[in-house]
């Protein structure tokens, strides 16, 4: 996956790695004002995005981030091993 990626009004640079996932660091394209982090919510098992406070969002904000979202999901989850289900 590449280090930044753009939507219309953000940037998703990538923070750090923790050895086993990616931090991503979200930004206001435009000022480049820090509004929150993607990384990985361990007891929801996927990323989410965890907003700066005092920050709040417009509905192409929310979909440029969901949808980067499911990217960074899609990619955790190709290299990952597939696990068996515990019966």
């Amino acid at each position: 996956m590449k280090h930044e990626f753009r939507g219309k009004w953000l940037i998703f640079r990538l923070e750090c790695f923790t050895g086993k996932t990616l931090v991503y660091d979200v930004r206001a394209a435009k000022s480049g004002i820090w509004l929150g982090d993607i990384r990985w919510a361990s007891g929801w098992r996927q990323y989410a995005f965890y907003p700066a406070s005092a920050t709040f969002y417009e509905k192409t904000c929310l979909r440029d981030i969901a949808s980067f979202v499911v990217r960074l999901q899609r990619e955790h989850d190709r290299a990952m091993p597939k696990r068996e289900a515990v019966r």
